[in-house]
């Protein structure tokens, strides 16, 4: 598998070499038969190599998913300070995705039921319709990834889906001021805000067109 992976002898024998590599290899195999793209995976073998270093020192031990997220934290301000990312959040992110799919593919993972989004069926409709655009794997996850987190602060505010203004618009873009994301990421947020705005509108899940107000930060 890694041969064949990766074009590079050094770079594949560190990756045959490295701990849990017929663990690794087994995942990898079988996310190739499933049709994940040759990048995907070369972004899964890189992710994984790292979290079988970690993994191998609890001795086969289950690990709980806020343990992984923790490690991913730490993993992405150092790739941040080091100049290899913008911002710590992505990283993080893919990092976590990689090794809870991994480690609950082997059974390793105690939490393997993720949590329920808010509002699941607009989440899915959305889901749905970003992946109907034709948009890449990765930008149609990050999509999501950024309504899932509006729902679930709706939720959280105790803001119906139907009475969504301009104004609680405003308060979610505060939010996320708030968590001292990158003007990059904030950016990114609005986009993905008004392309939703947009879209909920046209479902009747909003009683206005808040697309053209949501401005960037």
């Amino acid at each position: 598998m890694f041969k064949t992976l990766f074009r590079y002898p050094r770079v594949s024998s560190r990756h045959a070499n490295g701990p849990l590599a017929e663990e690794r290899r087994t995942f990898l195999s079988h996310l190739q038969t499933q049709g994940v793209p040759r990048f995907t995976l070369l972004r899964y073998a890189s992710q994984l190599l790292l979290v079988a270093g970690l993994l191998a020192r609890k001795g086969g031990e289950q690990i709980a998913r806020n343990e992984i997220e923790r490690w991913a934290k730490r993993w992405a301000q150092s790739q941040r300070r080091r100049g290899r990312a913008r911002t710590a959040h992505w990283p993080a992110q893919r990092f976590t995705q990689a090794a809870c799919a991994w480690c609950s593919f082997l059974g390793w993972l105690k939490d393997t039921s993720p949590p329920q989004p808010s509002y699941p069926s607009q989440s899915g409709a959305w889901a749905s319709f970003v992946h109907s655009e034709g948009l890449s794997e990765r930008t149609a996850h990050n999509y999501c990834w950024w309504i899932n987190g509006f729902l679930q602060w709706l939720k959280q505010e105790e803001v119906p889906l139907r009475q969504v203004t301009l104004a609680v618009v405003d308060r979610f873009m505060r939010h996320l001021s708030s968590k001292l994301l990158s003007r990059v990421s904030l950016a990114t947020a609005a986009k993905v805000l008004r392309r939703f705005a947009h879209y909920a509108y046209a479902q009747g899940w909003w009683q206005r067109d808040l697309a053209p107000a949501v401005g960037t930060p």
